[in-house]
């Protein structure tokens, strides 16, 4: 986030997705959309 990429939805937890869903979306500089995101419980 410090690479000034566009955080399109910053990190949070999705419960809509599943249970222990944590991600963050981001638009990188190269135009890519891209989505880090844990699995937890």
């Amino acid at each position: 986030m410090t690479a000034d990429a566009e955080v399109l939805h910053g990190p949070r937890e999705w419960p809509e997705y599943h249970a222990g869903y944590y991600g963050v979306f981001l638009h990188d500089l190269d135009g890519h959309n891209v989505e880090a995101v844990h699995h937890g419980q």
